[in-house]
């Protein structure tokens, strides 16, 4: 994700999912890198992130929306 926020690395964060026709969902996600992004960009920072503590129901919903693990994307050097 990007952000204006410098996380270190082994912070927690909420993140919430707002999706039509349902009530928000809310996972939580450790930071496991962060990199700045240069001047003239849309935020300060490009963070990466690794979901924990989610239900099977939760890992389809992600992988649906963002896509599996190992596509093109998140590796932060992409």
């Amino acid at each position: 994700m990007y952000s204006d926020e410098r996380y270190k690395l082994g912070a927690l964060v909420k993140m919430e999912f707002f999706v039509q026709d349902g009530p928000p969902l809310t996972y939580t996600a450790e930071v496991v890198w962060i990199d700045k992004v240069p001047n003239g960009d849309p935020a300060k920072f490009d963070v990466g992130l690794k979901f924990v503590d989610l239900r099977p129901e939760a890992v389809q919903f992600l992988t649906t929306l963002l896509g599996p693990e190992g596509s093109e994307g998140d590796n932060p050097t992409d």
